[in-house]
């Protein structure tokens, strides 16, 4: 339900929308209001991580996929957003802290299970 209320109200009615509106406005919205709001939405992701090393990690792709990739092949911009997410993924998972996993693990193995154990 929740996805099929998604399509209908953001991608139809948006798109619909958006056709409406003047150019002028739309123009507007994408130099102005558009960068505020994810900009705040990124400030507030990076700031509820518990653990900043995936932030700074994003941070490094995105501004080496932008400033160093883009520019040297314009026919990998289609493909940027996909290349610095999966690099940021994957990046994040390698340079991950073991120390913080392991003790998990640990924490995990000398706990004993709750409720009844067959």
């Amino acid at each position: 339900m929740h996805l099929t209320s998604l399509f209908i109200f953001v991608g139809l009615l948006g798109t619909w929308l958006v056709s409406v509106i003047p150019a002028d406005i739309v123009q507007t919205v994408q130099l102005y209001i558009l960068p505020t709001v994810m900009g705040a939405v990124l400030i507030q992701a990076i700031v509820s991580q518990k653990s900043p090393r995936a932030a700074v990690i994003a941070s490094v792709v995105s501004l080496i996929v932008v400033f160093v990739l883009s520019p040297l092949s314009p026919k990998m911009a289609l493909f940027s957003t996909a290349i610095a997410v999966i690099s940021t993924a994957v990046l994040a998972w390698v340079l991950r802290d073991r120390q913080k996993t392991d003790v998990a693990e640990r924490a995990e193995e000398e706990t004993p299970p709750e409720g009844p154990v067959y």
